[in-house]
């Protein structure tokens, strides 16, 4: 089985820009927008991460084969 790739911790040149124009955005907002900003950002940051916690938990149940592909799914 081939290793994992090692994380990527850099941002595109599209991501870049979009993170400027957001925090731009985010200077002009009033308190309550902002704070209404990093919940929506929190929650998912936390629903990434469990996506990624089941996906790396499911990998250690595989073998060297890799996955089954489910009958419904094999269909299309």
């Amino acid at each position: 089985m081939k290793p994992l790739p090692p994380p990527v911790t850099k941002l595109t040149l599209e991501q870049e820009f979009q993170v400027a124009t957001i925090l731009g955005d985010i200077e002009k907002a009033s308190p309550e927008q902002t704070l209404e900003v990093c919940q929506h950002l929190l929650k998912h940051n936390f629903i990434l991460k469990n996506t990624l916690t089941n996906i790396i938990d499911a990998w250690h149940g595989l073998d060297s084969t890799g996955a089954d592909i489910p009958a419904e799914r094999f269909m299309e």
